[in-house]
């Protein structure tokens, strides 16, 4: 007779005590688990980032539909500091870098059939941030 996933874990969490806390160094973490949750003083990354490879776009420009001419390249590790996507005008972005000004970005709803294009087109839309 089969036993259920909760059960199984009832029955070794029965058989096993939790160690105490203890402070160790940074360098001998290695294999350990946290006792307790860390919280970051502010969001990471500190910029609305593209959190996946893909295109930013407009999304004007998807509403209509019309191919878009990829005319912009944002790398891991790359600033968009001063980049705009401009109407009609697609950007190959990677994941991390911050968002170009006004681009929405949307991997999926991108049609470049996964090969480098001189253009994209929209395949649908989505709501301005939304990746």
């Amino acid at each position: 007779m089969a036993v259920s996933f909760e059960s199984a874990r009832d029955m070794i969490l029965e058989c096993v005590a939790v160690l105490p806390h203890e402070a160790v160094s940074l360098l001998d973490v290695v294999g350990r688990v946290l006792a307790e949750d860390i919280r970051a003083p502010w969001d990471m990354p500190r910029w609305n980032n593209s959190a996946m490879d893909g295109f930013a776009v407009r999304a004007e420009d998807c509403a209509s539909g019309q191919p878009l001419t990829v005319d912009g390249y944002l790398p891991a590790g790359s600033s968009a500091s001063g980049v705009t996507v401009r109407l009609g005008t697609a950007a190959r972005i990677m994941t991390g870098p911050p968002r170009p000004l006004a681009a929405i970005l949307q991997r999926s709803a991108v049609n470049s059939n996964g090969i480098p294009m001189p253009s994209v087109t929209c395949i649908r839309t989505t709501g301005l941030g939304k990746s």
